[in-house]
């Protein structure tokens, strides 16, 4: 099986598609556990709308069988372009539903011109509200990377440089700008 994420932009699909193909090799080995927008639905969230949406702490749920039969329905989503998971007990999935809930070790939102900004005000709080997630917001246009954890900015960097991960994993988007 192969993994597939659509897009916006020939530049946004060249983007997703690279990190869908760098890293799903990894997951037929069962070291990562991938996902992209055309697989997968990510999953957040506390009950309600507003801004105090945080991703899930797989951790602090009791009863996970109740959990996916009844509270993972009830959960504001939304769908990055690509995450990336460690470690198989860090997300819990509702296969009726096709939905996840978790905090992500990466999750990674490439920008495109047409995005407004509420939404990656929305998916900024979001994505980068865990201490736990990585979140990677690329501007392809800019040709500029932003990594953050916990709200605040971890590092920022070309596209043409190779990007790393907290926990050392590796992904070169050089290639597709020379």
């Amino acid at each position: 099986m192969d993994m597939y994420a659509m897009a916006t932009s020939i530049e946004h699909n060249n983007i997703t598609q690279s990190f869908v193909g760098t890293a799903y090799p990894l997951k037929r080995a069962g070291k990562l556990h991938t996902f992209c927008e055309e697989v997968s639905l990510v999953h957040y969230g506390r009950f309600g709308k507003g801004e105090t949406l945080s991703l899930v702490e797989i951790e602090k749920i009791d009863d996970r069988n109740d959990f996916i039969e009844n509270t993972i329905e009830l959960l504001e989503y939304k769908q990055p372009d690509f995450m990336c998971f460690k470690d198989e007990n860090k997300f819990i999935t509702n296969k009726r539903k096709n939905r996840i809930a978790g905090c992500p070790n990466l999750i990674v939102e490439v920008w495109s011109p047409g995005n407004v900004d509420v939404d990656k005000n929305e998916k900024f709080k979001l994505y980068s509200s865990s201490q736990l997630t990585e979140y990677w917001s690329i501007n392809y246009q800019q040709r500029i990377v932003e990594c953050y954890v916990g709200g605040q900015k971890n590092w920022e960097k070309s596209i043409n440089q190779p990007l790393v991960t907290r926990w050392g994993f590796e992904f070169d988007l050089a290639y597709l700008y020379k």
